[in-house]
C-alpha cells in the first residue's frame, strides 16, 4: 500500500528504514519531519544526524524539499512524477 502521507515523528521512518518509508509514498504525496533544528536537549552528537538526513534528502532527485526554520524546525518533501 502506498501512502499519501507520512509523519516521521520518531527514530524509525526518519533515521531507520528510511529508503523503505520514502518508497512508499505515492507519486504527490508528502514526507514530514520535525525536530531538525538544533535543541538544547538533543544528545552528544545528534546534530551529525540530522545534517546527515538533510544532505541525504537534499541529494534524492525523487522528492522537492521545503526546510522550514518554524518551531522544531520541519522538512516537507513532495514526491515527484
Amino acid at each position: 500500500e502506498l501512502f499519501d502521507l507520512v509523519f516521521a515523528d520518531a527514530w524509525p521512518g526518519k533515521y531507520s528504514e528510511l529508503d523503505e518509508i520514502l518508497s512508499l509514498i505515492k507519486v504527490g504525496g508528502f514526507y514530514i519531519i520535525d525536530d531538525m533544528s538544533a535543541q538544547p536537549n538533543w544528545p552528544v552528537g545528534h546534530q551529525g544526524n540530522v545534517d546527515r538526513l538533510t544532505k541525504y534528502l537534499e541529494r534524492r532527485t525523487d522528492f522537492n524539499l521545503t526546510k522550514m526554520n518554524w518551531s522544531t524546525g520541519i522538512i516537507i518533501a513532495a514526491k515527484k512524477e
